[in-house]
């Protein structure tokens, strides 16, 4: 065992620099990021709803997010594993820390069915199907969020497209914009076993880090806020010639801008990945700023081009981002840099016009 300091806390966790699923218990530093925008999502809830959240966490292995939530944003907070040995690393660190969280050793979906929370995270190791179902039953009726975490990102970003379509229900294929596809496929999946429960769910906020996806969701209640977002589920079509995408309610017949026949994706979320009021909250409570500035500028458009990638269909030299950036909003172009890639733009456009400003300049 080995001590960590994360955030506020300190834990004991095995010190193993790759956890993999057959161990009995790891400590992943490499989520502390996520674990990060947990705490700050909670703490600008609380303040905005005016209310202590109760917190679940039900598969917590060491228990360091609920400590930290615990501790850094003063919730009350229940932990949960179903591994004995897990149980008693998450009870040492409780104690570590000095702070009162309640810690049981179940099977989830058992947990989750014990009482209802505001705020439920599911982070297995793989995908979250197993427990959606119970999470989403145990949220309270009102100001309540879902967070849900999956690392089986290969499966939903196209790698594995028969294991995408058995585990998620979508069509997919490999783009240079997987991530983003793969993240919405994982919401849309998510709000489905929702509306399947009469349980509406509106994504919040969502990124995708390293090896993994994660998105919140806010439950809301009545028939008419579910059939508002099931409208915003839909495909998109996008040819690996030409780069060409666009997004459709209907896969049937679809095509590329261009006219082009295209590959079709989906279906998926094709609505705002973030709650700009939120984003702004959250960035009170945290200290990855450029990150939040970048997902506060993002604009809304269903996947990003890579500048270099263009450049090379173009057979043209790279552009310079700012250049490039400044020239498109001359042309009155929606345009912003976008989380999922240090090298992505997301331009609201179509293709032959973003080609025509990148001649431009080159």
């Amino acid at each position: 065992m080995k001590k960590f300091k994360e955030g506020e806390i300190e834990l004991f966790a095995p010190d193993a620099k790759i956890p993999t699923k057959r161990m009995d218990v790891f400590y992943n530093p490499d989520k502390t990021f996520c674990r990060d925008i947990s705490v700050a999502l909670v703490k600008a809830l609380q303040h905005k709803w005016k209310k202590k959240m109760v917190v679940a966490d039900a598969l917590a292995g060491t228990g360091v997010r609920g400590i930290r939530m615990a501790k850094e944003a003063g919730s009350e907070v229940f932990i949960n594993d179903k591994n004995t040995n897990a149980c008693s690393l998450m009870k040492r660190n409780v104690k570590l820390n000095k702070v009162k969280v309640g810690v049981s050793c179940e099977d989830a979906n058992i947990f989750l069915g014990s009482r209802k929370f505001d705020y439920i995270d599911i982070d297995p190791f793989g995908t979250p199907n197993p427990f959606l179902d119970a999470g989403i039953q145990a949220l309270c009726p009102k100001k309540s969020v879902l967070a849900v975490c999956a690392t089986d990102t290969a499966a939903l970003s196209g790698t594995y497209p028969k294991v995408t379509k058995r585990k998620y229900g979508s069509d997919v294929v490999r783009t240079n914009f997987h991530d983003e596809t793969g993240l919405r496929i994982l919401i849309k999946h998510i709000i489905l076993h929702g509306a399947q429960l009469d349980i509406g769910l509106v994504p919040v906020f969502s990124h995708s880090t390293r090896h993994y996806f994660r998105c919140y969701f806010e439950r809301v209640n009545g028939s008419g806020r579910i059939d508002k977002l099931l409208d915003q589920i839909g495909y998109l079509s996008y040819n690996p010639k030409c780069l060409c995408r666009k997004v459709s309610k209907s896969s049937y017949g679809m095509k590329c801008g261009r006219g082009a026949k295209s590959e079709i994706i989906g279906s998926l979320w094709t609505g705002n990945l973030y709650g700009r009021g939120l984003v702004q909250l959250m960035m009170r409570y945290s200290s990855h700023l450029n990150f939040f500035n970048t997902v506060l500028n993002e604009i809304d458009t269903v996947g990003y081009y890579l500048v270099p990638k263009l450049a090379s269909k173009m057979k043209k030299p790279v552009p310079k981002y700012e250049k490039l950036i400044s020239a498109l909003k001359k042309r009155k172009i929606p345009v912003s840099r976008c989380h999922f890639n240090e090298k992505g733009l997301k331009i609201d456009a179509g293709i032959e016009e973003i080609k025509r400003t990148i001649s431009k300049i080159g």
